[in-house]
């Protein structure tokens, strides 16, 4: 059994990475051969300032107010730094911007999530 993204990088490069498959988006399960390099982890992580990879914004909850400051600054484009933004997943942003029902009929709808 191999890693998807070093399956990845095999059948673009015609070989194993060595001595790894990184990620230039940083994002663990990217198989986009485009964002795919080899490297040494370590050195991958002090030259990126980082420590841990990117983690999925934290789930919460948005109230009325919120949701209509969302959709407002919505322009079309910007889905995804409005999700960092208040701190929601990028499918949730989606739902509370391309979606009319209410809040008030979420919050009551069996397995909802924020």
């Amino acid at each position: 059994m191999q890693l998807a993204h070093r399956m990845a990088f095999l059948l673009t490069h015609g070989r194993w990475p060595v001595p790894h498959a990184l990620h230039h988006c940083d994002t663990l399960l990217c198989v986009n051969p485009g964002h795919l390099y080899e490297g040494h982890v370590r050195r991958d992580i002090s030259e990126k300032h980082h420590v841990t990879p990117k983690l999925p914004p934290k789930k919460v909850e948005l109230n009325e107010k919120q949701v209509a400051l969302l959709r407002k600054q919505f322009n079309g484009k910007n889905l995804k730094s409005l999700a960092r933004k208040f701190g929601i997943t990028n499918s949730y942003a989606t739902e509370l911007v391309y979606t009319t029902i209410s809040l008030a009929r979420q919050e009551t709808s069996v397995g909802v999530r924020a």
